[in-house]
């Protein structure tokens, strides 16, 4: 969502009803990526209903959850949770609520509990402010798929067609695949006995190796 005061990204709008912890964990990996892949260096607020622990509600454990499963990663991004949406983006009001916050200013990536909440916040955002929605962006597919919802506008399927077409180019974690082994061939004739020598004028020994780039999108 592209808002007067800059881009704010919200997740999960559309595909993860009630996202368990790790769910939401893997969620806020995908929304770094694509803030990333838009030029933006992500600080993502987990939003609860529950604020720094202070409700034993379902959405909150699963933050709190989620929050732990992140801790234990090597993330290379500033995240922080669980918060109200106002506390996310007011950083004097977070600041007083939490003050070892763990980034400094308005977040700019939100990842709600739920895909009520999330739906909700983007739909109030997009009529109410005057948000210029770019997306949904559908993540983990490598940029191969997308969706779009009814209330779509010309302009906004313009630059969802030009997300689609456009290359992953930059993501959060991307990762390389090198692969290499040994292996012996056996050449067995048609009644399955073993053939000596080498009719087909190659080796018995057989090496591998190879290379590559993955990027779940």
């Amino acid at each position: 969502m592209i808002l007067e005061n800059g881009p704010l990204l919200i997740s999960d709008t559309q595909v993860n009803a009630i996202p368990s912890p790790v769910q939401i964990s893997e969620i806020v990996f995908a929304t770094a990526r694509h803030a990333r892949r838009f030029g933006i260096e992500p600080k993502i607020a987990l939003c609860s209903h529950s604020q720094f622990g202070n409700l034993d509600s379902e959405s909150g454990r699963n933050m709190r959850d989620a929050l732990k499963i992140l801790d234990s990663k090597k993330c290379d991004f500033l995240y922080e949770g669980e918060m109200h949406s106002d506390a996310a983006l007011d950083p004097e009001l977070r600041s007083r609520i939490m003050p070892n916050c763990r980034f400094d200013g308005a977040a700019n990536a939100l990842v709600f509990a739920n895909t009520d909440a999330a739906s909700g916040v983007r739909n109030i955002l997009k009529m109410c402010a005057n948000g210029l929605e770019v997306g949904p962006i559908l993540m983990g597919l490598g940029n191969k798929a997308h969706i779009v919802t009814p209330s779509i506008t010309a302009r906004g399927l313009l630059n969802i067609s030009a997300l689609a077409g456009s290359l992953v180019a930059t993501t959060g974690y991307a990762g390389a695949l090198d692969v290499s082994g040994a292996a012996k061939v056996s050449y067995v004739s048609k009644d399955e006995t073993e053939v000596t020598g080498n009719p087909f004028s190659m080796t018995r020994d057989i090496t591998f190796s190879g290379s590559g780039e993955m990027d779940n999108g």
